[in-house]
């Protein structure tokens, strides 16, 4: 696997590289250097992040543990939802960073994924145990209604303009606490867990001290 931009992919599809450049590219990888950085494009007036097998819609901090941010929105001038993430390594050091929908990769990871489509971003730090997923896509109301669990109702009191946003987390977070997020559960230190939990309209969806 070599990370590689859009452009750059497109390139090596078309025959640009030699192997023996692309084995050159592996062997000396560019993520090896200070940073990556990029932008998510997707802007919606609402945003639902489905994790841990339950959707958090509508939430201005989906994820707080002892006091700090993980995962969170603000929004721009037009009230569109932004993205914010905030992962780090045990020491504190800053893997991967989300501002406002504009992310940065610090430091030696093992794998940045950013799809030319905009649909799928990851980076994995396997080293010191860091992997986040993040997958986005459009759902139009009746598309949403055949995603979710909890009542409609609950979702019509939370969002008030479609089509929305949803974007799909799994993560492995060891800073300040481990939390390892799935596809069906979010597992907190201590082994306590939460299993398909859905939260709307309040200020913070799980909150870890």
């Amino acid at each position: 696997m070599i990370a590689l931009c859009h452009s750059h992919h497109d390139k090596a599809d078309g025959g640009v590289w030699t192997f023996e450049q692309l084995r050159g590219m592996k062997q000396n990888p560019y993520l090896t250097g200070g940073s990556v950085q990029g932008q998510i494009d997707w802007l919606r007036s609402g945003i639902a992040l489905r994790a841990g097998g339950g959707d958090m819609i509508d939430m201005p901090v989906f994820l707080n543990v002892g006091g700090r941010k993980i995962v969170w929105v603000t929004r721009d001038s037009d009230g569109r939802a932004m993205l914010n993430l905030n992962l780090r390594r045990a020491d504190g050091e800053i893997v991967f960073f989300m501002s406002n929908n504009d992310w940065l990769v610090s430091g030696h990871v093992h794998d940045v994924e950013a799809a030319p489509q905009g649909r799928t971003l990851r980076c994995e730090d396997t080293v010191n145990g860091i992997d986040v997923c993040l997958k986005f896509c459009e759902a139009t109301a009746d598309d949403y209604r055949g995603m979710v669990r909890i009542p409609w109702s609950v979702v019509e009191g939370a969002i008030h303009e479609w089509p929305i946003l949803v974007a799909t987390m799994t993560a492995k977070i060891v800073y300040p606490r481990p939390v390892t997020i799935t596809d069906t559960r979010i597992i907190l230190p201590g082994g306590n867990t939460m299993v398909g939990c859905s939260f709307a309209s309040a200020g913070v969806a799980a909150i870890m001290v």
